[in-house]
């Protein structure tokens, strides 16, 4: 496949760079103070064809006592079982991992309401595990965190379209774009879902 500057622009438009969406499932909401991250995705998309051209994703160690203060909810949604997470990498080794993963593009980093609960959530991560990565840097400006709900809904609304009429939700958007997506909350998966609608909302924009 070959990607660049010679795709066409599929929203007729020019990303100013890579698109890295991220997304995380933990054991409950910020709420929760002894919430933790059980699995952390991410998916790069080219800037000119929101083609997606890299990946990462891991599950996260936590000890049985932060399994055990787990909000239930959270639990019965995303259906990881705590005997997957026994043998994986603590966060001070998968978020490293997950920066250097990425580390050659230029991105800037999108999702399905990070601002309200993925990038408060990593924050938590790294203070408790005293981590200093970040994401990359370049010397014209710094990576962009942009959450799309705001996006997806103001588009809903001004277009009226059925998604926007209440919470716009993943897997209500998902099921409004008959966007096929499993029972069970996974973290690569979610992520990309989001990017599809994201295409799929640019689309409309881009026509209407």
């Amino acid at each position: 496949m070959t990607i660049g500057k010679e795709s066409e622009d599929v929203l007729g438009v020019t990303f100013p760079k890579d698109l890295l969406f991220i997304d995380l499932e933990s054991t409950g909401l910020l709420s929760n103070p002894d919430a933790r991250v059980i699995q952390i995705a991410g998916i790069l998309l080219d800037k000119h064809s929101l083609d997606e051209v890299d990946s990462f994703q891991s599950k996260v160690w936590i000890s049985k006592a932060y399994w055990q203060r787990a909000t239930p909810t959270a639990l019965k949604i995303h259906k990881i079982p705590f005997e997957e997470l026994e043998d994986q990498d603590t966060w001070a080794i998968v978020w490293p991992k997950f920066i250097k993963h990425f580390k050659k593009y230029k991105y800037d980093v999108y999702g399905q309401n990070i601002y309200g609960f993925d990038i408060p959530m990593i924050k938590r991560m790294n203070q408790a595990y005293h981590s200093t990565y970040t994401w990359s840097r370049d010397k014209d400006s710094g990576t962009r965190e942009i959450d799309l709900w705001p996006f997806f809904f103001c588009s809903g609304l001004l277009l009226d379209h059925q998604y926007a009429r209440g919470y716009a939700s993943l897997r209500g958007m998902a099921k409004h774009f008959h966007i096929d997506i499993g029972k069970k909350h996974d973290a690569l998966e979610d992520c990309r879902v989001t990017a599809e609608i994201l295409r799929r909302v640019g689309e409309i924009v881009k026509m209407g």
